[in-house]
């Protein structure tokens, strides 16, 4: 897992976002910039203020929410920059099946970020919530030991170091997490570009 961590720099790169009635996680991806879920927006576009994100031991307000349009993807401006923080995660491109895969986040009220090692299962063109309020598109699956929980929503998915992905939905069947998530593959030009007007 070190190994995979390596281009990530630093656990300071993983961000808790926390409002009223729940959290999810994010990557500081540029100094003033947040890689996450747009699910957790959902209901908290019109008090957005009122979401703060705590990463490298600093707490911001955010500032602007950017969605990509059509998947699960968000990237968050904050209030001011992230100080002490030069250097930013990079990304990757989609893995093939079977790749090794590491998860970060704070699912489970966990105090600091947990890795979940994975495996990369397969590539879908669309996948979606059971409501349909969540679209993923394109997406992928992945099979985690120890499971994604609640909360890791938003985290990055690694592979050889690089994002590729952002956590997005669990599979469960009767209320029984099957250690199976789905998760958003990122764009890194279209991420980038939102990057780039922050």
């Amino acid at each position: 897992m070190d190994r995979l961590l390596s281009v990530l720099l630093s656990p300071a790169h993983i961000a808790k976002l926390a409002g009223s009635g729940g959290y999810c996680t994010g990557t500081l991806i540029g100094s003033q910039s947040v890689l996450t879920c747009a699910h957790y927006f959902r209901s908290r576009e019109d008090t957005l203020s009122s979401v703060t994100c705590f990463v490298a031991g600093q707490r911001r307000r955010i500032a602007q929410l950017d969605r990509l349009p059509g998947t699960d993807i968000a990237v968050v401006k904050l209030s001011k920059p992230i100080r002490g923080i030069d250097e930013f995660p990079t990304f990757g491109p989609p893995p093939g099946p079977l790749a090794p895969t590491v998860t970060l986040g704070f699912g489970g009220a966990a105090a600091q970020p947990a890795g979940r090692v994975g495996r990369y299962i397969t590539s879908l063109p669309i996948a979606a919530s059971r409501s349909l309020a969540t679209i993923v598109r394109p997406a992928g699956i992945i099979l985690n030991s120890p499971r994604a929980v609640k909360g890791d929503s938003g985290g990055p998915v690694l592979v050889d170091g690089h994002v590729v992905a952002v956590q997005s939905l669990i599979l469960e069947l009767f209320g029984v997490n099957l250690g199976m998530a789905t998760v958003s593959l990122v764009d890194a030009e279209a991420v980038q570009r939102i990057v780039d007007k922050h």
